[in-house]
């Protein structure tokens, strides 16, 4: 499962659980592993394409069997032990918050009392 392409891709995941997912005998005995592994995506199926991601959903749906499972967008996913776990794509979330500190910066440029002050004097925004 572990791909070079770096398209992103939905993936079926849910956070790594020592009580759900469990480790082997070396790795009992690693906290810093176990704590390490809790802060990862662990992947149950990965989709290419949206098209198979619906054929998934309507067969399986995923909201009434287990709510600690979730799509992600992902970078990669990648094996570590025979596990599959996965990157998560932040691109959708950066852009949101560029976005807001955009719109915020503009808001308050509008919202300063001497712009308020000019605009109601001449009816005009000024630079």
């Amino acid at each position: 499962m572990s791909d070079n392409d770096t398209t992103p891709k939905v993936a079926l995941c849910c956070k790594w659980d020592l009580s759900n997912h469990g480790v082997s005998g070396e790795e009992q005995n690693n906290i810093k592993l176990i704590n390490y592994l809790e802060t990862k995506y662990f992947v149950h199926e990965t989709f290419k394409d949206v098209s198979e991601w619906e054929d998934y959903e309507s067969f399986y749906p995923i909201s009434e069997i287990d709510s600690s499972l979730i799509y992600i967008l992902i970078k990669r996913s990648y094996e570590y032990e025979s596990r599959d776990f996965a990157v998560k794509h932040r691109g959708v979330e950066k852009f949101v918050n560029i976005w807001r500190r955009y719109y915020k910066n503009k808001m308050s440029r509008c919202k300063n009392p001497k712009n308020l002050l000019n605009r109601q004097l001449t009816g005009r925004k000024l630079r």
